[in-house]
């Protein structure tokens, strides 16, 4: 069995290079179920008498989820042609959909706390990106304490909506999404 020592994150940091992302428009829900469930390429065995390379399962869990969980889309990736024999970075353009209620119980590393809507989140705020890596243009929604949705593009505060901001006009894309704990309920 391999173990890691366990780490405090507020946040996901998800790839949405997948195979089966770049047919269709994957929800949130799925990047983050492969975030939890991925392999490790190349993964040495760390006892001394083994020291074998192999791909090999890493099952990742949540100890204690933070009041405030930041979720980061990778949406740039780098590819290398044989024949420039160069790398390439590009954005990843395709839509996410991305849900205003998050659920992370099915991830939680005790079995009690499994339990569907212990760990509950709701959207809060949305920063979007146009542009490529060299340059561009980032934008940003929030949501209120009365519920109402803000957009923030430099100087200029407007009001906006909940479509808006889950998937915003022209050619942003939602880049950084912030989640807020909601009222969690007690395990027993």
């Amino acid at each position: 069995m391999h173990t890691s020592t366990p780490q405090d994150e507020t946040g996901l940091s998800l790839s949405i290079k997948s195979a089966a992302a770049a047919a269709a428009a994957e929800p949130l829900s799925a990047h983050i179920a492969r975030y939890f469930a991925d392999e490790v390429s190349d993964a040495r065995c760390a006892n001394p008498a083994c020291q074998s390379l192999r791909t090999r399962p890493r099952h990742r869990t949540v100890a204690a989820a933070p009041e405030v969980l930041f979720v980061q889309l990778q949406r740039f990736e780098s590819t290398y042609s044989a024949t420039t024999r160069a790398f390439k970075t590009s954005k990843i353009t395709r839509h996410v959909p991305v849900p205003e209620t998050l659920d992370l119980s099915a991830h939680a590393a005790d079995a009690a706390r499994r339990e569907i809507g212990t760990w509950r989140y709701r959207l809060g705020g949305v920063v979007a990106h146009a542009g490529t890596l060299r340059f561009g243009h980032y934008i940003s929604y929030a949501v209120g304490p009365d519920g109402r949705v803000a957009k923030f593009d430099d100087d200029t505060v407007s009001a906006s909506s909940v479509k808006e901001m889950l998937r915003p006009e022209g050619s942003f894309t939602p880049y950084i999404l912030t989640y807020l704990a909601c009222e969690q309920k007690k395990s027993t």
